[in-house]
């Protein structure tokens, strides 16, 4: 009952699916930047919601098209982590382009992020380029299209938006990408080469082709495994919590990939339903706004009654949105098993 496709919704079936497109394109930015409240806009309500106004195309959006495309070619989650993997490795290559900066936004620290791991023949620091594309991947699309989609399970597996409507979402996408280039381009000092820029163009259109081709058989002939909405959100919250913390070193960067690693296991080889996924993200949402009390922002001057006020009210979101979406997810599975 909960995952009937319609073809032709009704009036208040597109009322519905435009408010999660709203929902989603909200929520992805503020798991994407708010959440980790690195920024000089930490605690300052007015400028947070002035950002939303390029942030919501620039990630929203972006998650609201992964969502889509998965959606209208049956992608499936692995689908669904390659096209996040190939719109972060565009986010964070080509449009702010922090994979290659020698500088990035007046960060101080950035030195001691970047040159322990550097691999000159690459132009990246391998702490930097795992650490800010799998920050894209998980909480800037995956976990917010899972909790929003949960919100509402029943349309999980329909197309929220028609052609017009997707065509409308990617010029959106795109001039915001532009804003935030053009942005970097004229005040940091530090730029991506051409090489570096058709690389990683090259590697996300990898990615995409990888998100379409159909491997799927020989995941389905390996043996799965079960584990509970519990076990599953505390794998999220303790993976979470290893991967912000791990040092900027390559002890740190192994732990952040030993983490994805196992991360992708239990997402490829664990039976899964709608609610245990939402658990698995629920848990990684949760653990960023954990970490986020253990340091403050990386620039600008934020006071400690700015910073704590951001990270407690930012965790309330998220236990908010966790819990209702875990919920409503749960009422759509004893729903399917009551109707099975």
């Amino acid at each position: 009952m909960c995952s009937v496709k319609s073809e032709t919704p009704s009036n208040g079936q597109r009322c519905v699916r435009l408010l999660q497109v709203f929902t989603l394109a909200t929520f992805a930015p503020i798991c994407a930047e708010y959440l980790s409240a690195y920024d000089s806009s930490t605690g300052d309500p007015l400028v947070l919601l002035q950002g939303l106004i390029i942030l919501a195309p620039l990630y929203g959006f972006a998650a609201v098209l992964i969502r889509e495309l998965v959606s209208r070619s049956d992608l499936g989650m692995r689908g669904t982590l390659l096209l996040a993997a190939a719109f972060g490795v565009v986010q964070a290559g080509v449009i702010d382009q922090s994979m290659f900066r020698e500088s990035y936004l007046g960060i101080a620290v950035w030195d001691q992020m970047t040159k322990p791991t550097q691999i000159p023949q690459l132009g990246i620091s391998a702490y930097t380029a795992t650490t800010f594309v799998a920050g894209h991947v998980i909480y800037s699309y995956v976990a917010p299209i899972l909790i929003v989609e949960s919100l509402c399970p029943a349309s999980s597996r329909n197309r929220w938006l028609s052609r017009l409507g997707v065509s409308i979402i990617v010029v959106l996408y795109v001039v915001s990408a532009l804003l935030v280039l053009d942005e970097h381009l004229s005040i940091e000092d530090s730029h991506a080469s051409t090489t570096e820029i058709s690389c990683a163009l090259a590697l996300s259109m990898f990615l995409v082709a990888g998100a379409y081709s159909r491997p799927q058989r020989y995941f389905e002939s390996v043996g799965r495994f079960e584990m509970s909405a519990t076990w599953l959100f505390l794998i999220g919250l303790i993976g979470g919590i290893s991967m912000d913390l791990a040092a900027p070193s390559w002890l740190g960067t192994i732990v952040v990939i030993f983490t994805l690693a196992c991360l992708a296991a239990v997402a490829f080889f664990a039976r899964l339903s709608r609610t245990r996924l939402t658990a698995l993200a629920f848990g990684l949402l949760l653990s960023r706004c954990l970490t986020a009390f253990s340091y403050f922002p990386l620039r600008g001057d934020v006071s400690a009654l700015q910073k704590y006020s951001h990270n407690v009210f930012f965790i309330v979101v998220v236990l908010v949105f966790g819990m209702m979406s875990l919920r409503r997810a749960s009422q759509c599975t004893l729903a399917e098993a009551h109707d099975g």
